[in-house]
């Protein structure tokens, strides 16, 4: 009776041990690599982008923010005015994306927002995506390479002071 009890339970330990087998696939491939970086400007000139288009704005007595985005729209400096409201510390951010994926300055994408609703539902199915005016795309050979956005102040200032940031910084980027 012992001997059988001990099969029965041996048995009964080799079964579950090939249904965890069979239910946990062993994986065919390696595990996908982190994505390399996309093309952008580096820190120190993100960082020099943003900082003239704040000043730009302050100068004016605007308390803005400005956001500079990679070529992916990854956020790579983030500056805001002492008094700068967080929705414009996010809008910053948000329109400097859209004008990465528009390739064209935000205002330009806002219009287009306007007169064609599949994109308009496009642009809001987006999280991270604000198609109003304060953007402008950062260039290097007609190929889109970041952006620059600013939210604070009205929409037509927030762009001057975009144009401002990346003027600054036009002939360095690669």
């Amino acid at each position: 009776m012992n001997r059988t009890l001990i099969l029965l339970s041996a048995g009964a330990v080799l079964f579950a041990q090939a249904a965890v087998a069979v239910e946990t696939p062993t994986p065919k491939t390696a595990p996908a690599a982190f994505a390399p970086p996309k093309r952008g400007p580096g820190y120190d000139l993100a960082l020099e982008a943003a900082r003239e288009a704040v000043g730009s704005c302050m100068a004016k007595g605007f308390k803005i923010a400005a956001s500079v985005v990679d070529s992916g729209g990854v956020t790579r400096a983030t500056l805001a005015a002492d008094g700068a409201p967080q929705i414009a510390v996010q809008s910053s951010a948000w329109k400097a994306v859209n004008s990465v994926r528009s390739g064209t300055t935000s205002g330009l994408a806002q219009a287009r927002a306007k007169k064609d609703p599949a994109y308009a539902a496009q642009v809001r199915a987006q999280p991270d995506e604000l198609a109003h005016q304060g953007a402008v795309p950062l260039m290097v050979g007609g190929v889109v390479v970041g952006a620059i956005g600013v939210g604070g102040a009205a929409s037509e200032q927030d762009e001057l002071c975009a144009q401002a940031g990346a003027a600054k910084i036009a002939d360095r980027l690669k």
